[in-house]
């Protein structure tokens, strides 16, 4: 019911301004988790509608925006559902006091200092007094999955900050959030972005929780872009997973309080269709310490083909694996692109007496028409789960646009 409200509310508006959007059908056939005897076969729908206007006097560049999807399942259904469906965006937007205030209303993912990203229903301000020196504010519910919905939850903050550029900026933020009556966030947080010198520029965010009296989040980040060939990364971060999970879930009580991660990345490109990137990192929790880090070569060609392979690492005390990928992406005439891709995995630890996975995947697009893309796509493979693991995929894509001027439309 949420999706066909969301469809025509979006349809009314797009008929009513300059309009386009998307809708995406999808069949979907793979084993289940929970049992690899049975396959879950789905049907997915997902739209995609925005329409504009250059609104009023008072109100200008407006904007309506839904995105929604749905689900048939044919056959016994995986969460004993044979439908579901749900809006991810439905919202209306504009600019007031000659554009310096933009008020956005609905279903919307709200970001900025401890806001960090969170999808609510509610209303978002974001606007700039003078100088640089501007303001956003929020207030609304949080989102929740349909099965954990509850009553008492709230959303609520808001962020000063002062932008001298669009690559420096420096904010201060407060974020209080109730869930099901109880405070799950109750934040301040600091967070910036400086560009001294065009080759370099700094990032970083500082949040405190006063609810659990120490730090939820901290990182910053340098980057040095050496030469058009040459690129460097460092960073820092250490976050509280257990200030990150609602304090009502189990979860909560087995995540983890602290971890620590410091290391960099590097990107260096020897010629023109020629790639490599590789990082590093070192990761402290309170099981004690471990290493995350890879390498990819990617090589790229005139027609929009490439071509590549990767390696990558994770261990830590109770988890870690070895990863090693090819791919390829083939560009071919009448706009048809194929992508091939091989994953191997060895496990630190054996799941189910199994210490390894491997998968192919080839995928197959083609956009026969202007607005118009179908994907057909099969992977085959072994893992701790299954011991024979299928999959396969097919879309359809579809994109339009209405024309500025429809009947009832703003003038």
């Amino acid at each position: 019911m949420l999706v066909r409200k969301a469809l025509v509310l979006a349809l009314l508006a797009a008929t009513a301004a300059r309009a386009d959007g998307n809708s995406t059908t999808l069949f979907d056939s793979n084993p289940y988790v929970r049992d690899g005897g049975h396959q879950d076969n789905s049907v997915y729908e997902s739209f995609a509608l925005s329409a504009r206007s250059n609104g009023t006097d008072w109100l200008q560049d407006v904007r309506v925006v839904a995105r929604g999807w749905g689900r048939l399942t044919l056959g016994t259904a995986f969460d004993e559902h044979q439908t579901a469906g749900d809006v991810d965006s439905l919202f209306v937007e504009g600019r007031l006091l000659q554009r310096h205030l933009q008020v956005r209303l609905g279903r919307q993912l709200a970001t900025g200092g401890a806001m960090r990203a969170t999808q609510i229903d509610g209303i978002a301000l974001d606007g700039v007094v003078s100088n640089g020196f501007g303001g956003q504010a929020w207030a609304g519910v949080p989102v929740q999955p349909r099965f954990s919905q509850g009553s008492g939850d709230f959303l609520g903050g808001a962020r000063a900050f002062w932008r001298k550029a669009f690559d420096s900026e420096l904010g201060a933020s407060y974020v209080y959030a109730l869930r099901r009556g109880y405070v799950a966030r109750n934040d301040l947080a600091l967070d910036g972005s400086w560009t001294p010198i065009r080759p370099v520029s700094v990032s970083g965010l500082f949040q405190w929780s006063l609810e659990g009296g120490r730090l939820a989040e901290g990182r910053l980040q340098a980057l040095w872009q050496q030469s058009s060939k040459l690129q460097f990364v460092a960073d820092y971060q250490r976050t509280s997973p257990d200030l990150f999970v609602d304090r009502s879930s189990i979860f909560f009580v087995f995540s983890e309080e602290t971890r620590d991660e410091v290391g960099g990345e590097t990107v260096w490109r020897p010629l023109q269709l020629v790639s490599v990137e590789g990082d590093l990192h070192y990761l402290h929790v309170e099981g004690g310490g471990g290493v995350r880090g890879g390498a990819r070569a990617t090589y790229r060609t005139v027609t929009g083909s490439s071509y590549g392979a990767e390696v990558r690492a994770l261990y830590q005390p109770d988890n870690g694996y070895t990863l090693a990928r090819v791919f390829g992406i083939r560009k071919l005439p009448r706009q048809i692109t194929v992508t091939l891709d091989l994953d191997a995995y060895w496990l630190a630890h054996e799941i189910n007496a199994t210490g390894h996975s491997f998968v192919a995947s080839l995928t197959g697009a083609w956009a026969f028409r202007p607005d118009w893309e179908a994907m057909l796509a099969g992977s085959l493979g072994t893992t701790p789960y299954f011991e024979r693991r299928t999959e396969l995929i097919a879309r359809l894509v579809y994109r339009f646009g209405l024309p500025a001027g429809t009947p009832g439309g703003f003038r």
